[in-house]
C-alpha cells in the first residue's frame, strides 16, 4: 500500500505530517508532481511563461 501526494521544493507540506505517519505505519510514498507542473524543470520562468492556453499557465501564479 502507497499514498500518491504532491511533493516538491515549493509544496512540501508533506513533511510536517504525512511522511511521519507513512513511516510509523510502513506505507509507502510515491510523490506527484515533483517538478512542480514543469516550474522546477526550467523550461519555464517569469521571463519564458506557458502558453496562455495551457494546464501550466494557469497554475503560475502558485508559485509566485
Amino acid at each position: 500500500m502507497c499514498v500518491q501526494n504532491p511533493y516538491n521544493l515549493p509544496g512540501r507540506s508533506l513533511e510536517e505530517d504525512m511522511i511521519p505517519l507513512c513511516r510509523s505505519e510502513g506505507v509507502g510514498i510515491m510523490v506527484y508532481s515533483p517538478l512542480s507542473l514543469g516550474f522546477l524543470s526550467g523550461f519555464y520562468g517569469l521571463d519564458t511563461p506557458p502558453p496562455a492556453a495551457t494546464y501550466w499557465a494557469n497554475r503560475l501564479d502558485r508559485y509566485f
